[in-house]
């Protein structure tokens, strides 16, 4: 099958780069593992100044265009007259569009072509404030980004929730209850596994780890609605009880909120924190697993709204134990002391008493740790839920 798929976010043209959000990589891990299903995969992306109009990843053939808009719109959504373009050339060929963001321009056509949108995160608004760029941004998004949405949802012969729970959300917006799917994230369990001792070794020797230290791993874009500051005072609390602790923070600087970055450093700076907490930034995708299994802990502490984070079962595959507020969507990925451990959303002493806990009794880790693992082979193989939307469309 020919598939033509648009991201939104720029798609990388290696797994040197970074991934800087979970729309991108779950638009990764989706058309990695359609390739290796057998399907013609095409990616539609925006092209930054260093790239060229084509490069191909792994089997996934990928088009660049230049975003006449990219500084107005920080989301994956795009207005314009390149891509547009470069989607009515190409779509012709396709058996199958597949849309992490809407489509905007390209609406004018008129598109025979079976749609499966993919949502994330249907209500993002609500992690906005009332700075006078946030403001901006959401007026963006209510008055632009959302018709575009719904109007490709309309002409989409699915649209996937990918949480659960959210299908109730899609129902109450007025979406037919025969279009509405709810496959969910994945991960690509060629790369994402729990590395070898010597892998491990390496990693710590670059965190400048002693034997004895345990990992508290973030791994999160750098803004409000990760929680990091929360992260960040509940470890010094738990800190102040186990001393052998670091806190590792990887992220990149990707918000709607610019000053976020800023107060996380200053936090750190104020709390003592500078000697027990890394930051490392722009990490390369390849060395993610790596990460993951060195840490004895991945804490996914957010607030507001954050359904479903990839990072939750990323780490898991790689065997960490994740610590994570309780959203009922989580419940799709989480079994609380079964796969993973949660915690009440911005209760900071709730944080710091579930991980001391663990950190006093090593046997409920290793079992959480164990089932985290097989819980990921049996239901986030991306190979698997690459394989429920090929049975989706041909149904």
């Amino acid at each position: 099958m020919n598939i033509l798929y648009l991201p939104g976010y720029r798609y990388p043209d290696s797994l040197k780069e970074p991934l800087t959000c979970g729309d991108l990589r779950y638009s990764f891990n989706l058309s990695r593992a359609l390739v290796q299903l057998g399907h013609s995969v095409t990616v539609i992306s925006r092209k930054e100044s260093e790239d060229g109009e084509f490069s191909e990843l792994d089997g996934v053939r990928i088009f660049r265009y230049k975003s006449e808009l990219r500084k107005v719109f920080s989301t994956s959504f795009d207005i314009s007259i390149n891509r547009f373009r470069l989607f009515r050339k190409l779509y012709k060929e396709a058996d199958l569009i597949i849309c992490n963001s809407p489509l905007s321009l390209e609406l004018s056509l008129n598109i025979k072509k079976p749609i499966v949108y993919i949502c994330s995160g249907l209500e993002d608004v609500k992690n906005y404030s009332f700075s006078i760029g946030e403001i901006l941004g959401y007026l963006g998004i209510k008055l632009l980004r959302d018709p575009c949405k719904r109007r490709t949802w309309k002409i989409a012969k699915y649209v996937d929730t990918t949480a659960e729970k959210e299908d109730r959300t899609l129902l109450k917006w007025g979406i037919p209850a025969e279009k509405i799917k709810t496959i969910g994230p994945s991960v690509e369990l060629s790369r994402y596994f729990p590395q070898s001792e010597s892998m491990k070794d390496t990693f710590r020797k670059k965190l400048g780890l002693s034997d004895k230290q345990k990992v508290i791993l973030s791994v999160s874009r750098f803004t409000p609605a990760k929680g990091l500051l929360e992260t960040i005072s509940a470890f010094k609390l738990l800190s102040e009880k186990f001393s052998d602790l670091v806190l590792v923070l990887i992220g990149v600087r990707h918000s709607h909120n610019s000053s976020y970055y800023d107060k996380v450093i200053s936090l750190i700076q104020d709390s003592g924190l500078n000697d027990k907490i890394r930051i490392l930034e722009n990490v390369p995708e390849a060395e993610l697993p790596s990460y993951y299994s060195i840490a004895d802990f991945v804490s996914v502490f957010s607030k507001d709204y954050d359904p479903l984070p990839t990072t939750i079962i990323e780490s898991m595959a790689c065997g960490a134990v994740v610590v994570s507020t309780y959203y009922e969507t989580r419940d799709q990925m989480i079994q609380n002391r079964f796969n993973g451990i949660y915690v009440k959303e911005r209760d900071i002493p709730d944080w710091a008493d579930k991980i001391g806990s663990l950190i006093q009794n090593p046997n409920l880790p290793k079992e959480i740790r164990s089932h985290g693992i097989q819980v990921i082979q049996d239901r986030f193989d991306s190979l698997k839920v690459a394989q429920q939307y090929m049975d989706l469309v041909k149904s």
